[in-house]
C-alpha cells in the first residue's frame, strides 16, 4: 500500500520491461520483496504472475520502482490505453457520445462498466503519431462495435457471431482530445497499483445504430464479452455516475450494518459457549479436551475481535471522503510519472497547435454572433 510519508523527493529507481526477467519464477522472486497479495493471484478473476510476465514480455506494460533512500519503495505497474469518444454523424445524436453501461462475460455474469471504448497500446510501436493512433482506433472499432445485437440479447451456450448483424461502422474523422492519467489498484493483480496513461481521441463514425444496442467484444478473433451501449451527453453520464455512487454508498452502509450485527451475535455466542464450558468442567477426565476447547474458543474470540475492528482501521488508513487515490500520491512522484508519454513530441505539438487555432476560431465566431 502507498505509504503517505513518502512526500517530496520521490524518484524513479528502476524500470522493469521486456528482458528484465528470465522467466515467471524470476519475476515472482523479485515481486516477493513487496507487500503484494500474490497468494490470491491466479484465483477467480485475478490473473497470475505468468500473465504479468507475458504482459511485460509482450511490451503491453512495464514495472516502475519508486521511492527515496529514507522512505519505503513503491512498485507501480504502468500501461498506456487508447480511449475513443465515439460520436455520430447523425444530427439527432449531436452532443452525444457512445458510453458502455454494462458488460456480460460469456458465462452470463454481468457487471456495471460506465466506460468508453478502450484498448491497451503496445510499447513496441512507440512513439505514436496520428497514423498509428488511427490504425489502433480502427482496430478498436472492429473489435468492439462491428458485431451488433439487440440491447436485450443474452449469452447462451449456442451464442456465436452468426447472431450478430454487421454494423457497417466507418470512421469519418479522428481528433486527439487529451492525455490524462489515473492511478488505482489493478483489478487483475491484487495489491499492485497501476498508472494508466489515457489517450482520449474523438472518432466521428457512421453506420452505428441510433438507439441503445449491444455488441460482441472480440479478442484475438474470439468472443470475449457482450457490452451494452447508449448514446449519452456529458450531463447524462454525470447523472449516471452520481446515481451509481449513491447506490454503492447505500449498499456499503447496509453491508456494514449487517457485518456489525453478525459480529455482535458471534461474540455473544462465544460468551455463551464459554459459560457452557465452565459448567461442563467438573470431571477431571475431560480436562484435556476442555483445554483444547478453550484454546479454540480463545482463537475464535480473537479473530472476531479483529474482524470487528477491521472497518475502523480501514477507514483510518484510507483516503478521506472526497479524495481520489491519486491525491494521496507524492506530488513530485505523480508529476514525474505523468511526463511519460508514448505519443511523439511532434504529434503532441501539432495537436496543441490545432486546439489553440480551433479555440481562436470559436472565440471569433462567438464574438461575431454577439
Amino acid at each position: 500500500q502507498i505509504q503517505r510519508y513518502l512526500f517530496e523527493g520521490s524518484v524513479l529507481k528502476e524500470t522493469k520491461g521486456k528482458g528484465s526477467f528470465g522467466d515467471a519464477a524470476a519475476l515472482t522472486t523479485w515481486l516477493s520483496q513487496f507487500d503484494l497479495h500474490m497468494d490470491t493471484w491466479g484465483k477467480g478473476t485475478l490473473k497470475s504472475v505468468d500473465s504479468l510476465f507475458r504482459e511485460i514480455e509482450n511490451e503491453d506494460s512495464q514495472l516502475e520502482l519508486w521511492g527515496r533512500h529514507d522512505g519505503v519503495p513503491m512498485l507501480m505497474r504502468v500501461t498506456h490505453v487508447l480511449q475513443l469518444r465515439v460520436t455520430s454523424a447523425d444530427h439527432s445524436l449531436k452532443g452525444k457520445f457512445l458510453f458502455s453501461t454494462w458488460a456480460e462475460a460469456t458465462n452470463g455474469k454481468r457487471r456495471v462498466t460506465h466506460t468508453l471504448p478502450a484498448m491497451k497500446l503496445t510499447l513496441k510501436d512507440m512513439p505514436y503519431d496520428l497514423e498509428k493512433f488511427t490504425t489502433c482506433a480502427s482496430a478498436l472499432l472492429a473489435d468492439q462495435l462491428v458485431n451488433v445485437v439487440d440491447i436485450h440479447y443474452r449469452f447462451t451456450a449456442d451464442s456465436s457471431l452468426s447472431d450478430c448483424e454487421p454494423s457497417g461502422v466507418q470512421m469519418r474523422d479522428l481528433n486527439f482530445v487529451e492525455q490524462r492519467h489515473d492511478v488505482e489498484e489493478s483489478p487483475s493483480y491484487r495489491g499492485l497499483f497501476t498508472m494508466y496513461h489515457l489517450y482520449c481521441m474523438e472518432a466521428e463514425c457512421t453506420g452505428l445504430p441510433i438507439s441503445d444496442f449491444a455488441s460482441m467484444d472480440l479478442k484475438g478473433g474470439a468472443i470475449y464479452s457482450l457490452k451494452g451501449w447508449t448514446w449519452a451527453s456529458a450531463q447524462r453520464v454525470m447523472d449516471m455516475m452520481r446515481h451509481r455512487s449513491l447506490v454503492l454508498e447505500r449498499e456499503q452502509g447496509q453491508a456494514m450494518q449487517l457485518w456489525q450485527k453478525m459480529s455482535k451475535e458471534s461474540l455473544d455466542a462465544v460468551g455463551r459457549l464459554d459459560e457452557l464450558l465452565r459448567q461442563f468442567s467438573n470431571g477431571s477426565e475431560r480436562e484435556q479436551s476442555l483445554a483444547e476447547s478453550r484454546e479454540l474458543l480463545s482463537l475464535l474470540e480473537t479473530k472476531l475481535m479483529d474482524a470487528s475492528g477491521l472497518q475502523s482501521s480501514r477507514h483510518e488508513d484510507s483516503p478521506s471522503p472526497g479524495r481520489s487515490f491519486v491525491e494521496t500520491l507524492p506530488p513530485s512522484m505523480l508529476a514525474a510519472m505523468e511526463m511519460s508519454s508514448i505519443a511523439s513530441d511532434k504529434f503532441m505539438e501539432e495537436t496543441q497547435w490545432k486546439q489553440v487555432e480551433a479555440a481562436k476560431v470559436n472565440k471569433k465566431e462567438s464574438n461575431g454572433s454577439g
